[in-house]
């Protein structure tokens, strides 16, 4: 947990960092009647949130990606949805740019005679879907695993106690 908070507010000061090297950026441009900014006056961008993500912060972000598609899929979706979302993701699990992690995810929706294959009739089946995936991927990485009960007041409706109002 304690990793996990330090994670949090590494990125939460990266995210500062880039906000205010936006804003000092866009501050200048103004500033100067829409000239371009003189490169001795701008600031560098931060290396760490100028830099290409690593596999860490590439699975964080697709993760947060994936799960709030889920979160905003119809609740009773069209057939025509829901083959494209079956095409969506079994593309995704070829195109995703962490060879092994694709890899993972293609195999893991083709095990057991594809029991583990996509679940899309509706955004509830879809959500729990999604989060078996998810644990799955915690299991392999030795982390600990979501209460797939709890997906929808993670990722669409905030928690009940209000902290996410």
């Amino acid at each position: 947990m304690k990793e996990k908070k330090m994670s949090n507010l590494h990125f939460r000061r990266r995210m500062e960092k880039h906000d205010e090297i936006h804003h000092k950026s866009l501050f200048n441009n103004l500033s100067h009647h829409h000239q371009p900014p003189n490169p001795s006056t701008t600031n560098p961008p931060n290396p760490s949130t100028s830099c290409p993500p690593d596999v860490e912060e590439l699975g964080r972000s697709t993760w947060t990606f994936l799960h709030t598609l889920t979160a905003n899929y119809p609740p009773h979706p069209t057939p025509t949805q829901q083959t494209e979302t079956r095409q969506f993701l079994h593309l995704f699990g070829k195109l995703y740019p962490c060879g092994v992690c694709a890899e993972d995810f293609r195999a893991w929706m083709s095990e057991n005679n594809a029991a583990n294959a996509p679940r899309v009739s509706s955004r509830e089946e879809f959500g729990r879907w999604m989060c078996e995936a998810h644990n799955a991927v915690n299991g392999k990485l030795g982390k600990q695993k979501f209460d797939c009960e709890r997906w929808e007041e993670r990722w669409r409706t905030g928690w009940r106690d209000g902290s996410c109002d």
